[in-house]
């Protein structure tokens, strides 16, 4: 029989997809959309290239190839550790059938539905248009109060998407393979204050109601503490230091500390409200997750371009310093901004913004 039937990925004139024979169990009678069968499936036996009204159609025989996708997946609660396999035949369904390859294989190593911690590691290959090879290694962090499993799957899948409807050349994924390590432990930290440094060497909290003065030339040195979730454990604190440019005198700006992914270029100031103060307390510690692939792809010119833009992905353990330096020219005002980062033990959510003044 073959199992793809009706599937929606399945197009007419669509080919790849494997046909499998199989043991059939019962003949389910339903009433609302008609009998059908349960089977216990068997290895590939064919291609299926036609799903019409009618019936599919499969030339048998012939083995279709296939993208393998692999795992490995490991529990720092108790150490066990599985390997995964899945053969994927159908090129477009590649990144939902990764996703769901990751999860299957992570739900059964971590044996449950709940908060925790995850590590993980994708690595993807392919070939480009001119058959020279490339390959995509990216790492990233993930913290879930919900469900660890599912919510540490997106990015990878969002970056195999990227790769496969690139606008830059034709290029085929030959392979995916995962690393992860998962915890029931749920640890992160929230952006509790920020302080910026004197010219006397003491640092302060920046004033809600004025702008920082800022000389130009001079380096810019902040101090961000971070909080544990519940004040379980100790704060971390974390300096950045952002070079401010030479001809910037006269110059307004503004500073974004953001935790993980929340540092992804967007302006996070906003004059009117003061929602972006840091909760001393802690205790506005969201879930963490990755950067959409398509923010991340915004600007290549090309798929070396796109490739570097997946692997910049920001790390969800980690804390950002964006400088931003607006400049009036003849089209208007133009902003500039550079970034400086430094990595966490724990992934990192929240975010805070203050005003400079860039002076002589």
């Amino acid at each position: 029989m073959a199992l793809a039937f009706g599937h929606p990925y399945l197009q007419s004139g669509a080919s790849s997809m494997s046909v499998h024979s199989a043991t059939a169990l019962l003949v389910q009678p339903d009433d609302a959309f008609g009998p059908f069968k349960v089977a216990n499936p068997h290895g590939a036996v064919g291609v299926l290239d036609q799903d019409r009204l009618a019936g599919v159609r499969a030339h048998l025989g012939t083995e279709p190839p296939f993208t393998p996708v692999t795992s490995t997946v490991t529990s720092t609660d108790d150490g066990v550790s599985r390997e995964g396999s899945t053969h994927v035949t159908l090129d477009r369904a590649l990144p939902d059938l990764a996703l769901s390859h990751l999860l299957a294989n992570v739900d059964t190593v971590f044996d449950a539905i709940g908060p925790g911690t995850a590590e993980l590691r994708w690595v993807v290959e392919g070939t480009r248009a001119s058959g020279e090879p490339f390959t995509l290694d990216v790492e990233n962090a993930y913290a879930s109060q919900h469900d660890i499993a599912y919510d540490a799957t997106f990015d990878a899948q969002d970056q195999i998407l990227s790769i496969q409807q690139n606008e830059f050349e034709d290029v085929e994924i030959t392979g995916v393979d995962y690393t992860a390590t998962v915890s029931s432990a749920f640890e992160q930290y929230t952006v509790s204050s920020v302080e910026v440094r004197r010219p006397d060497g003491t640092y302060q909290q920046p004033p809600s109601e004025s702008s920082v003065p800022v000389p130009a030339g001079s380096t810019l040195d902040v101090r961000v503490t971070l909080a544990p979730y519940k004040n379980q454990g100790d704060a971390v604190t974390v300096e950045l230091s952002a070079d401010v440019p030479d001809d910037a005198a006269g110059s307004y700006g503004w500073v974004d500390i953001a935790g993980g992914s929340d540092s992804d270029g967007d302006d996070l100031h906003d004059d009117d409200t003061d929602d972006d103060q840091p909760d001393p307390s802690g205790n506005g510690a969201q879930e963490q997750s990755g950067a959409d692939a398509e923010d991340e792809s915004d600007g290549a010119a090309d798929f070396e371009g796109l490739l570097d833009d997946l692997t910049g992905l920001v790390p969800n353990n980690s804390v950002s310093a964006t400088m931003n330096i607006e400049t009036e020219n003849e089209t208007g005002f133009n902003v500039e901004r550079s970034t400086v980062r430094e990595a966490t033990d724990q992934v990192v959510t929240g975010s805070f913004s203050f005003s400079i003044d860039i002076v002589e």
